[in-house]
């Protein structure tokens, strides 16, 4: 099992594409895998025959666990060894019911579970109290019971990490732009159209150029500061959200960057994202603005230092040059940073950066 990304522990074997007996060739497609962020293809490391598959499809397994091997024709393979599995509760049972299991102080051991694979579910739980003439507070009615697995049981745990473990500050800045939203229109008349995500990307990376130590992450007690500005964007699909991953943003034009985060998009819904696609991030770009969220405060995703929220474009009375009141088009940037990384001043003088380059957009068309 290939270790996709720095932070990965586990991965599941999803399917196996070659069964055993099948010949295969070095650098073939025989099983897709599950990681943390993605899918991605387990591949053949030579040319032979599937002697043995150790993993079963389905099962979860360390990082660097044997999945298969591959042998000579005719060379006789030793006994598979006992392939080690990520650790799992021996009764499977849902934590709904795990919750009324023990409010109730039932042992589960006892329960005839009706769930997929005999999961013990919480209706099995409440059938085993009706049936013993135990009395039920029930609480709210539950329409569905979702497992914290997957995809999404990822990002609850990254998350939940990041939030317990990074001491973050928010700060915020309003940025005009009339001026962007003036280019954008005058750019796509010549057909040369891009997206405000990619103006807004590019203006984060050329001012990560300036103040590097917001492009950096946080490992092992050291601080990291990256060379490369990749920059993730927040995308979301069905099973949650993923964040493809912009390289060197900071030497691509706007139009290169609104293409790239186009295609990248229509990959992470269509389920075909690459593990390279996701991996390598430094910094990361969520914007919620389509969906008239004026201002949020994004949790940063770890080990990165720093993540900028983006919120809608609408307008706002400010006070103009003649000193009366105007309506401009204002955006409200809310950058969340890691404290024990970079300070208050220095966090500030990058956002009022990204403020600056986007209301001077000319600098970076």
């Amino acid at each position: 099992m290939p270790r996709i990304d720095p932070g990965m522990k586990s991965g599941k074997l999803v399917k196996w594409l070659k069964k055993v007996g099948d010949q295969v060739k070095k650098g073939e497609e025989i099983a897709i895998a599950e990681g943390e962020k993605t899918t991605f293809p387990i591949e053949s490391p030579a040319d032979g025959i599937l002697a043995q598959i150790l993993v079963e499809e389905g099962q979860e397994v360390p990082v660097l666990t044997p999945l298969a091997i591959v042998a000579e024709p005719g060379e006789e393979v030793a006994p598979p060894k006992v392939v080690p599995r990520v650790a799992e509760e021996r009764i499977r049972a849902s934590p709904a019911a795990r919750r009324l299991a023990e409010q109730y102080g039932v042992d589960l051991s006892k329960v005839r579970g009706t769930g997929p694979g005999g999961r013990i579910t919480r209706e099995d739980v409440l059938r085993y109290l009706e049936e013993r003439g135990a009395v039920v507070e029930e609480g709210p009615k539950i329409l569905q019971e979702i497992e914290l697995t997957g995809v999404r049981g990822t990002i609850a745990r990254r998350l939940s990490e990041s939030h317990r473990e990074i001491p973050s500050v928010t700060i915020v800045m309003k940025a005009d732009m009339s001026r962007a939203l003036d280019l954008r229109r005058k750019m796509a008349e010549e057909d040369r159209r891009f997206s405000i995500t990619a103006l807004i990307v590019k203006a984060v990376a050329k001012a990560l150029e300036e103040h590097r130590m917001l492009n950096s992450a946080v490992r092992d007690d050291r601080i990291l500061v990256y060379e490369d500005i990749n920059i993730g964007v927040a995308v979301s699909i069905p099973d949650g959200l993923v964040a493809p991953v912009i390289r060197r943003a900071n030497e691509k034009s706007v139009l290169e960057i609104s293409k790239e985060i186009e295609k990248l998009a229509e990959k992470a819904r269509t389920a075909g994202l690459s593990p390279e696609d996701v991996m390598g991030g430094t910094f990361t770009v969520s914007n919620l603005g389509a969906e008239g969220v004026e201002i949020f405060t994004p949790i940063i995703n770890p080990p990165q230092a720093a993540i900028l929220g983006v919120g809608t474009i609408q307008n706002m009375p400010v006070l103009g040059e003649s000193g009366s009141v105007e309506f401009r088009p204002m955006v409200h940037l809310c950058l969340v940073f890691d404290h024990r990384v970079v300070d208050g001043v220095p966090a500030a003088r990058f956002l009022r950066r990204v403020v600056e380059l986007l209301q001077t957009p000319e600098n970076l068309v």
